[in-house]
């Protein structure tokens, strides 16, 4: 709450009570994207289900034939 001065206001000053606030600052859309971007990485995050992944992976290496892409899963720590 503001505070109202013992002095009147000097002319040309307005009041202090009747001024407006600052606009508040929408953030860009670079702002905007990062925002959404992480906001949309921590709920895949939590919402995964390594089990069924591991499961997965477990069944893919039982099954397929690993290929030159499959290199790096061959040798993933569990």
């Amino acid at each position: 709450m503001l505070s109202v001065p013992d002095r009147p206001a000097e002319p040309g000053c307005g009041d202090a009570r009747a001024a407006a606030s600052p606009r508040p600052v929408r953030p860009g859309l670079r702002a905007r994207l990062a925002t959404w971007w992480a906001a949309t990485a921590e709920i895949t995050e939590l919402t995964r289900d390594r089990e069924q992944e591991a499961r997965v992976r477990d069944e893919m290496a039982v099954r397929l034939a690993p290929g030159p892409g499959a290199v790096a899963d061959l040798f993933r720590r569990r």
